[in-house]
C-alpha cells in the first residue's frame, strides 16, 4: 500500500514536470474528435497522399492557414521536376548571357535572372494556391 502511494506520488511529480518541461517550450496540445466516417476520410486522403493520419491533418491545417494548396505527393515530385527544369533553364540561360557578354551584345544578365526568379516565384504562386472552379478552364 505505502509503495502504492510511493509510486503514485512518483507518477505525479513527473508528469507535473513533463508538462512544465513541455509549456516552456511554447508548444501546444491540440486535442480533437473526429466521427467514424470523417476519420476513414482523412485517412483514405493520408493514405493517397504518403502522410500519416496526423501529417495530413497537419498539411492541411497549415495550408488553410496560408491559404494555400496541399498537393499530393505525387504533385509535390512533379514540382520538384518542374523547379529543377527551371533551375536547369537558368543555367543555361547563365551560359548564354557569359557567353554574349564577351560578344558585347548582351549588357544586363541580371535582367535575365531577375526574370526566371519571377517565372519561379509565378509557378510556386501558381502550384501553392486553392484550386477554385475557374482555375479548370
Amino acid at each position: 500500500m505505502v509503495d502504492d502511494r510511493t509510486r503514485e506520488e512518483k507518477r505525479r511529480q513527473y508528469r507535473k514536470a513533463y508538462w512544465q518541461r513541455f509549456r516552456e517550450d511554447g508548444k501546444r496540445r491540440i486535442y480533437g474528435t473526429l466521427t467514424k466516417q470523417e476519420h476513414r476520410d482523412i485517412t483514405a486522403l493520408a493514405k493517397q497522399n504518403g502522410r500519416s493520419v496526423f501529417a495530413q491533418i497537419w498539411a492541411q491545417s497549415c495550408a488553410y492557414r496560408n491559404q494555400r494548396f496541399v498537393p499530393s505527393k505525387a504533385i509535390e515530385k512533379q514540382i520538384a521536376t518542374l523547379y529543377i527544369a527551371i533551375h536547369r533553364i537558368g543555367n543555361n540561360v547563365n551560359q548564354v548571357a557569359r557567353e554574349t557578354n564577351g560578344w558585347g551584345r548582351l549588357r544586363r544578365p541580371a535582367e535575365l535572372m531577375k526574370q526566371l526568379a519571377q517565372l519561379e516565384a509565378s509557378v510556386e504562386e501558381f502550384v501553392s494556391r486553392p484550386w477554385k472552379a475557374e482555375d479548370d478552364s
